[in-house]
């Protein structure tokens, strides 16, 4: 959708053809082509690739803009919401699991070494033989499964990183690549009220529906209550929703994390940002390192997106124990 700015003066727009002007007349340079995102502006002389890969490959204007303007694709709008309920449509699917036993938290290993081994080179094979991914916070943290009720298989999973009281410089991941003062708070760290979300990952047979909802390995089929191109959203919020859920129990009010851009963006749709605390970094790609008080991210999602509010706190009832703490 797009609205037509002229900018002529008056007596440019009279005469025979006084009607609105055609953004597709050629000549007009002082026209400009306001999209839908807000602040986004684009002179009708920009000229679009002529590539014939471009063309060859069917690509749409919208996805030539964000290739050329990755401000653009920040300002996509948010995605429609459907006359299901956010949580009907998550219970129809999903299940957050804590992985409290030691057959839960094998499956959550295994889950990762799949993803962070198998489907992209972000770690070794071979420094895992017996197909399970775990490190050294792996002792002191907590951790959470999605569980897809259709089929009983595992579709993601996420871990919390505790302080270490011990050690509180060298806690978290990402006290390796980020120095900021936040990093080194002492409230923070030797009060246990700071964690890292890490391993965030979501199996490839879950991450490959968004293009096909009928899959005999996910259990999916076209009579969910919710179209497949919002499959892929209900499982990164249901992480989210666990990972507040360990939040809640352990009494965290502040996360650390190191996080694709593509994902920051994808959760600030929902109303759930994360607030970055120094540059882009490599790390497994390019990576931002950011922080967000729970009290004060969960306060935004209310006020912009009520219904994924009720969602992770489900409906408020999981805050009742804890809202001083987190200033609700």
């Amino acid at each position: 959708m797009q609205q037509i700015v002229d900018n002529t003066k008056p007596s440019a727009r009279m005469g025979r053809k006084a009607h609105r002007v055609s953004s597709r007349q050629p000549g007009r340079r002082n026209i400009l082509t306001r999209y839908t995102a807000p602040g986004f502006f684009l002179p009708r002389t920009f000229a679009f690739p002529k590539d014939s890969s471009l063309q060859d490959a069917g690509i749409a204007k919208r996805e030539v803009l964000m290739h050329y303007y990755p401000a653009f694709e920040e300002r996509r709008p948010s995605p429609p919401r459907t006359n299901t309920r956010l949580s009907d449509a998550y219970n129809h699917w999903f299940e957050v699991v804590p992985a409290g036993t030691p057959a839960l938290l094998e499956q959550a290993y295994r889950l990762r070494y799949q993803v962070y081994c198998r489907e992209h080179d972000f770690e070794t094979p071979d420094e895992h033989p017996h197909q399970r991914e775990t490190d050294e916070f792996d002792s002191r943290s907590i951790h959470s499964l999605l569980v897809n009720r259709a089929s009983g298989t595992f579709a993601g999973t996420v871990r919390l990183i505790l302080p270490d009281q011990g050690a509180p410089e060298s806690s978290f991941p990402i006290q390796r690549i980020c120095s900021h003062p936040l990093l080194t708070d002492r409230r923070l760290l030797l009060t246990s009220s700071a964690a890292e979300i890490s391993r965030f990952a979501i199996s490839k047979e879950f991450r490959k529906i968004k293009g096909e909802i009928s899959s005999p390995e996910t259990g999916l089929n076209a009579q969910s209550p919710v179209g497949k191109s919002a499959l892929i959203p209900y499982i990164t919020l249901g992480l989210m929703k666990a990972t507040l859920q360990m939040s809640f129990e352990h009494g965290i009010t502040d996360w650390f994390a190191v996080m694709e851009p593509p994902l920051l963006r994808l959760l600030s749709r929902f109303g759930i940002y994360f607030k970055p605390i120094g540059p882009l970094v490599e790390y497994h790609g390019l990576r931002q390192p950011c922080h967000a008080n729970v009290g004060i991210l969960l306060e935004r999602v209310r006020q912009e997106r009520s219904d994924v509010w009720e969602f992770v706190t489900d409906e408020g009832s999981s805050l009742q124990s804890g809202r001083k703490r987190y200033n609700l």
